[in-house]
């Protein structure tokens, strides 16, 4: 079986999920192939590539070399390499990159199968205009996607009912947790004695990075508590480092890390804290992998109740659940948190294991397309 994984912009630092879905794939047999209009400058040695382009300096190149890519696909270099290749499914992460892919795969009749992550059915239409004109496909092309796709992936029972919600069949839509790398030989980690506070996430308005520093400042005043460690880039950087200026010597940027880095500290903190709200825009959590990766790591897990959380925290971690958008609340469930003796780590990360183990959740998705390809040839026979 021949797969393309397909993302518009391939491979931003943050989007470690698509990565291994390429790998998990691979290694269970499948023939994977990242295809992508824009290849940006980083390390993708490791893995086959299909692009259109590689990244463009300069905005308005860009978005020319966009637009000709949007109005012309089917006359694109991506198309024609994707001809050569002939797949048995294209399989795109998020809508927008659907979109984009669609009429290249019902030109050549290769089954869509989309994974939608959170934005691409959560935000309003506002988000979409702001975004124009690299999203127009989208605008335009949703309704036509919502009819070809062969299966549309939701990665949360939360986005499912949304996706529905808003108009795709019931029948094509259902829920496919992403999940994580388990070691072979997997132990619990020990929980960490330390009093240090994890926060692990792109710097934006959903992944509420400030509602964490200021329900810390109003924890140290009243709490043993040690400092706050965050790790993530993005927009808001600045700004949530000038709402800690007063906590400089006990709030720490660290930026981007690489993953080892991340684990690092994910198993030698005791609390991590990642308290998702809804933007402005509307866009929302999809699901929030890194919850289950704090919980394989042994830390308490501590969020806002709305959203997918709930899907993602097992029982032993929903008691550090709070109210959403309450940054009182916050604050007391961080000082659970950090005092509790009794918290259940190891069944936390069982709990993991159990349900959001990357091979076992790809073994399900072969499956998947194993039952999309007999849909699209007519053949049931086995």
């Amino acid at each position: 079986m021949r797969v393309i994984i397909y993302r518009s912009r391939l491979l931003e630092t943050s989007e470690t999920f698509i990565a291994d879905h390429y790998h998990s794939l691979s290694a269970l047999g499948v023939d994977c192939v990242f295809a992508c209009d824009e290849q940006t400058l980083g390390n993708l040695g490791n893995f086959r590539i299909i692009s259109n382009r590689t990244s463009s300096k300069g905005k308005f190149s860009r978005l020319l070399r966009k637009t000709i890519f949007n109005l012309l696909p089917n006359r694109s270099r991506l198309a024609r390499n994707i001809r050569e290749m002939a797949p048995d499914i294209i399989h795109a992460h998020f809508a927008p990159d659907a979109a984009e892919i669609l009429p290249i795969a019902r030109r050549l009749g290769i089954p869509l199968i989309v994974t939608l992550h959170g934005f691409d059915i959560t935000a309003n239409r506002f988000y979409y205009i702001k975004k124009l004109p690299f999203k127009w496909p989208y605008v335009l092309r949703h309704k036509g996607l919502k009819d070809y796709a062969a299966m549309v992936l939701p990665v949360s029972e939360y986005l499912r009912d949304i996706a529905i919600a808003r108009g795709y069949s019931p029948l094509k839509t259902s829920t496919h947790y992403l999940g994580t790398t388990i070691p072979s030989a997997y132990t619990p980690f020990l929980p960490s004695q330390g009093r240090d506070i994890l926060f692990v996430g792109r710097l934006v308005e959903k992944k509420g990075c400030h509602y964490l520093i200021d329900a810390y400042r109003r924890l140290i005043s009243r709490h043993n508590v040690g400092n706050l460690v965050i790790i993530g880039e993005g927009p808001q950087r600045k700004a949530l480092e000038e709402n800690a200026v007063d906590l400089t010597h006990r709030i720490i940027f660290l930026g981007a890390q690489s993953r080892d880095v991340v684990r690092h500290h994910m198993t030698s903190t005791r609390v991590f804290c990642m308290p998702s709200m809804p933007a402005a825009s509307g866009d929302n959590e999809g699901f929030g992998m890194v919850y289950i990766e704090a919980q394989l790591a042994g830390a308490r897990t501590v969020a806002f109740d709305q959203g997918p959380v709930r899907e993602a925290l097992s029982p032993h971690n929903r008691i550090f659940l709070a109210e959403a958008g309450n940054i009182n609340c916050l604050a007391d469930k961080i000082a659970i948190a950090l005092d509790s003796e009794n918290h259940d780590a190891a069944g936390a990360a069982q709990y993991v294991v159990q349900n959001f183990d990357l091979m076992k959740q790809s073994t399900i998705l072969i499956e998947r397309y194993e039952s999309a390809i007999r849909h699209a040839t007519g053949d049931f026979s086995s």
